[in-house]
């Protein structure tokens, strides 16, 4: 078993925290977040030890490791403080606010022999791992050309449950950038994930919302294979959840692959797992609510591959390696748009 933490309950935060306290291979030892709000809802959901400050928590004698879910300019830090410890770490993406900020990271964690994991979930999802075995099995011959959308609202809450965003995520200094460093690391993720290393060949950047940072996106990449891929994604759609304006487009040689075509019909999963969950009650097992989403599921499963590997003693899936490869490719992305984003580390 291992003894976890959580540093930061905001509403990545309060997801990690459901799914550790489902998970049996886990002993949450204690939460920290500087906000009362915070530390209430933690102590609603059961917590015995919570914090207002993480260095608090990592002086818990026993725990092994932490999953930090901060602002990016609160990562290198926390990371650093959680690493001295010798904790091994799961973060949220981005890993960074830039590359360079990133490898300093990678030498945090070198210097304390300790491991870090950034929770890159979307390779998570059923109808993902789907086209990846359909790739790798060559069901659709040599992939030349992919498109990869993930368009929504961003920072801002839908408007049938406004909320207010809170500053730092429009100062480039604290987040790094906009649309392509939030949602784009998913899509280049995907997509170095599938076809290896890669390079950015072109972006195109612009404004719905007359921000300082982008909102929207175009970029095309290739990888050292020759696949090209391009790339759209955005803040500005406010599309109704359960529905997510998400996929990926294969085409190749022999055939083609559309992940849409490849997922379930949202509201049946919900009902199967509505029933599925319904069973487990009857014979006195726990029920897992993320399931109903679908999309949510994948959350669970990335923390599940942390704590397996910890446990195991064994890599992590999700490389540093090829997460620096993406805070990479970002940075270059950047630097091709009028509008530098860049920031220090």
């Amino acid at each position: 078993m291992i003894k976890i933490g959580v540093v930061g309950i905001g509403h990545m935060g309060k997801t990690h925290l459901f799914n550790l306290m489902k998970n049996k291979n886990v002993k949450l030892l204690g939460v920290a977040d500087q906000s009362s709000r915070a530390r209430a809802f933690a102590k609603k959901m059961g917590v015995k030890s919570i914090y207002s400050n993480y260095s608090e928590l990592f002086d818990e004698p026993e725990l092994q490791a932490v999953v930090i879910s901060l602002p990016n300019f609160l990562k290198r830090e926390s990371l650093e403080a959680a690493s001295e410890k010798g904790l091994a770490v799961l973060i949220d993406k981005p890993l960074a606010r830039n590359y360079s900020e990133a490898v300093e990271m990678e030498k945090i964690v070198q210097k304390n022999h300790s491991r870090l994991m950034v929770a890159s979930n979307f390779r998570y999802h059923p109808h993902v791992k789907k086209m990846k075995q359909i790739i790798d099995d060559g069901n659709i011959g040599q992939c030349k050309l992919v498109s990869l959308d993930y368009i929504n609202h961003g920072p801002f809450s839908h408007p049938l449950n406004p909320k207010p965003v809170p500053d730092w995520w429009f100062e480039k200094e604290k987040v790094g950038g906009g649309a392509l460093i939030d949602n784009g690391w998913h899509m280049i993720d995907l997509f170095t994930w599938l076809f290896g290393e890669a390079n950015v060949e072109n972006a195109i950047f612009d404004h719905h919302f007359n921000l300082e940072l982008e909102d929207f996106a175009n970029l095309t990449i290739k990888s050292k294979n020759g696949v090209l891929g391009v790339l759209n994604v955005g803040w500005f759609s406010h599309v109704l959840f359960p529905k997510l304006d998400f996929r990926i487009i294969c085409h190749g040689t022999i055939g083609y692959c559309n992940t849409d075509e490849l997922k379930p019909n949202l509201y049946l999963n919900a009902a199967k797992e509505a029933l599925i969950n319904f069973k487990r009650k009857i014979f006195f097992q726990p029920i897992n609510i993320l399931t109903y989403s679908y999309y949510f599921s994948s959350y669970n499963e990335v923390l599940r591959d942390f704590v397996l590997c910890l446990e195991k003693d064994e890599e992590f899936p999700i490389s540093l390696a090829q997460q620096l490869m993406v805070q990479e490719i970002i940075d270059k992305t950047y630097k091709l748009s009028p509008i530098n984003t860049e920031v220090e580390g």
